[in-house]
């Protein structure tokens, strides 16, 4: 959201992309190390893998085990996919239409044939697309 008003500025107020998004990063890394840390224990003496081998107390203990397991597996499957998408700028690929083709009316739409007019590809030079309909 600042970053969206910082944009909206004409370059009034400046701000350093790779702070702002670090800083999301940084944030987000403290939830699955938070949530990692504090149930690192809570399966006991079970092995983190849930080896088919190991002697379950009961089928009730191996399926939370490997639950437990998918859970923190998808978390950090999810930060590292988070981090990714930061890093090759995914917030600023999407699609936009210039003020210049919009109509007076925004809730009417787009011109006729003016689908997408142009890309943000960020320091490089602008592009202009025209998607005929």
């Amino acid at each position: 959201m600042k970053i969206d008003d910082f944009n909206q500025t004409d370059g009034l107020l400046q701000y350093d992309q790779w702070v702002e998004y670090l800083f999301v990063g940084v944030i987000w890394l403290t939830i699955p190390i938070v949530y990692t840390y504090f149930t690192s224990n809570e399966m006991g003496d079970i092995p983190f893998v849930c080896p088919s081998s190991y002697t379950y107390p009961s089928e009730a203990v191996e399926d939370a085990c490997k639950i437990r397991k998918g859970n923190l597996i998808c978390m950090w499957i999810y930060y590292v996919i988070l981090v990714m998408m930061t890093m090759t700028g995914f917030p600023r690929i999407f699609y936009y239409i210039d003020d210049d083709y919009m109509d007076d009316d925004y809730n009417e739409g787009f011109r006729e044939g003016e689908i997408m007019r142009r890309i943000d590809l960020g320091d490089s030079e602008e592009k202009s697309f025209g998607l005929e309909i």
